[in-house]
C-alpha cells in the first residue's frame, strides 16, 4: 500500500491525471484492508486536487475529491481535510457548470455540520439554489439558515442582495422580517427594516413600505435610539423622495417625508440628514404653490448645516420671490457670494442660481463670474442661461438679460449652425422684442 501511495505522488508530480484517477479508484477499495493509510490517502487526494483545480482540470479535480469524501467516512476522527474538501469541491461545483452540477452541490454542502459550516458556505448554497430555477429549492436553502445560530448582518444583506439580483424580491422581504424577529439590538433591527424598505419601494409596493415605517416609529417610541443605528432607514427614504422630485412627485414626496419626520420626532438622526429632510419638504411645498408652508419650514431651518449647499440659496431665493421679502433675497445673495466656487466641482445649479440673482438684481459682475465659471465647467451651460433668460422675461430685465445673451455668443466661441447657437438667437430675438412691445405700452 505504501508504494502504491508513493507511485501516485510520483504521477502527480509529472501530470499523469488520467492513470491518477484509475489508480486512486483501486487504491480506495483495497483501503478497508488498510484502515491506518485512510487518512493520508484523503490528504493526498486533496493535494492532488488543489494541483488540478489550479490547473483547471475541474472534471479530475471533481472525481478525486468524491472519493476522497467517500473515503473520508472511514476516518475514525474527523479532521481539517474534510472541512477543506467540501469547501474546495463545493467552489469548483459552484464555477464549473453550476447549471449541471447544482445537485451535487447541495448534496455536498448538506455534508457540513450546522455549528461548523462557515457562513460564506451558506451564501454559497444560495447561490447554487439559484441554478435549479425553483423558488421552493431556494425557499429551502434560507430556511437552513434560520435554524443557525448567530447569523451575521453582514451576511443577511449579502444573502438580500443575491436575491434581488434573481427578481426574488418577495422572497427577501419574507426572509428579512424572520431575521429580523431574531434580533436583538435596535439598530440591527432598523438596518434590516431599511433593507426591506428598499425592496417595497423598488416593487412600488407603497402599502407594505408605509406598514413598516409604522413599526420602525413604534419601535423606537420607547427606546433611545443612535444617529447612526438609524441612518440606514433615513438613508432609504431620503434616496426614494429624491427619485420622487425628479419625476416630479411632490405630492408624494411630502407624504414620505413627512412620516420621516414622524420618525425622526421619536429617533435621533444625523444633522445633515434632518436638513435635508427639510428642505425636501420646502422644496415640495414651492412645487405645490403652497407658499406659505414653504416659508414656515425654511425659518425653522438652520443655516448653519448648509456647508455649501447651494439647494440653500435656490429655496431662499424662490421664497424671496414669491413673498417679496427683500431681507430673505438679501440673506440668499450674501450666501451665495460666501460659497467657495473653487470647492464646488460643477456644480451647475450654484451657476444658475448667480445668474438667476445677477439677472434679477442687474449685477453685472456677479454675471459674469457664473459665466466665466459655466464656461469653464459645463457643457451644457447654453441650456443653463436659457433658462435664466426666460424666468427674466417674466421679471421684467429682459434688457440685462439680452446683454448677457450678447456676452455668451461673443465670449464662448458657440459654433454658428450648433443647436445650442440657434436657441440663444432665437431667446436673445425674443428678450428684444418683448422689450420692444414693453416700450410700446
Amino acid at each position: 500500500m505504501c508504494l502504491d501511495l508513493h507511485y501516485v505522488e510520483i504521477m502527480s508530480n509529472i501530470n499523469k491525471f488520467d492513470e491518477i484517477c484509475e489508480e486512486l479508484q483501486k487504491i480506495q477499495k483495497r483501503l478497508l484492508d488498510f484502515p491506518t493509510y485512510c487518512e493520508y490517502f484523503v490528504l493526498l487526494c486533496y493535494n492532488i486536487s488543489i494541483k488540478l483545480y489550479k490547473k483547471e482540470e475541474y472534471e479530475h479535480a471533481i472525481t478525486i475529491l468524491e472519493i476522497a469524501i467517500q473515503t473520508e467516512k472511514n476516518v475514525s476522527q474527523s479532521s481539517y481535510d474534510r472541512f477543506a474538501i467540501l469547501k474546495l469541491l463545493t467552489h469548483i461545483f459552484l464555477i464549473y457548470k453550476p447549471e449541471y452540477y447544482w445537485q451535487k452541490c447541495l448534496k455536498v454542502i448538506s455534508l457540513w455540520k450546522k455549528e461548523d459550516m462557515p457562513e460564506s458556505i451558506l451564501l454559497t448554497s444560495l447561490k447554487v439554489a439559484f441554478f435549479s430555477n425553483n423558488q421552493h429549492t431556494v425557499q429551502g436553502i434560507l430556511n437552513s439558515f434560520t435554524e443557525i445560530e448567530g447569523v451575521s448582518i453582514f451576511l443577511i444583506s449579502n444573502t438580500v442582495q443575491e436575491l434581488e439580483k434573481y427578481e426574488y424580491d418577495r422572497i427577501a422581504t419574507d426572509f428579512l422580517k424572520s431575521m429580523r424577529d431574531r434580533m436583538v439590538e435596535i439598530g440591527n433591527k432598523l438596518f434590516l427594516m431599511s433593507l426591506e424598505l428598499k425592496i417595497y419601494f423598488k416593487i412600488n409596493c407603497l402599502e407594505k413600505a408605509n406598514t413598516l415605517i409604522e413599526d420602525a416609529i413604534k419601535l423606537v417610541k420607547f427606546q433611545d435610539t443612535t444617529p447612526k443605528q438609524s441612518n440606514s432607514l433615513c438613508r432609504v427614504i431620503l434616496t426614494y423622495t429624491n427619485d420622487l422630485l425628479k419625476v416630479k412627485s411632490f405630492t408624494q414626496c411630502l407624504t414620505w417625508c413627512k412620516k420621516l419626520l414622524k420618525f425622526s420626532e421619536l429617533s435621533k438622526i444625523h444633522d445633515v440628514a434632518f436638513h435635508q429632510l427639510q428642505q425636501r419638504i420646502c422644496l415640495s411645498y414651492l412645487e405645490m404653490n403652497e407658499n406659505e408652508s414653504a416659508k414656515q419650514t425654511f425659518a425653522e431651518m438652520d443655516w448653519s448645516e448648509s456647508g455649501t449647499d447651494s439647494l440653500q440659496a435656490y429655496l431662499a431665493l424662490r421664497i424671496a420671490i414669491q413673498s417679496e421679502d427683500e431681507e430673505l433675497a438679501d440673506m440668499a445673495l450674501k450666501y451665495l457670494e460666501q460659497m467657495d466656487w473653487s470647492e464646488s466641482g460643477t456644480d451647475s445649479l450654484q451657476a444658475y442660481l448667480a445668474l438667476r440673482i445677477a439677472i434679477q438684481s442687474e449685477d453685472e459682475e456677479l454675471a459674469d463670474m457664473a459665466l466665466k465659471y459655466l464656461g469653464n465647467n459645463s457643457d451644457g451651460f447654453e441650456n443653463i442661461v436659457l433658462a435664466c433668460c426666460k424666468k427674466a422675461v417674466s421679471s421684467g430685465t429682459e434688457a440685462f438679460a439680452g446683454r448677457i445673451l450678447e456676452s455668451v455668443l461673443q465670449k464662448f466661441n458657440i459654433a454658428e449652425g450648433r443647436i445650442s447657437h440657434l436657441k440663444l438667437l432665437q431667446s436673445l430675438t425674443k428678450l428684444h422684442l418683448g422689450k420692444a412691445g414693453k416700450r410700446k405700452k
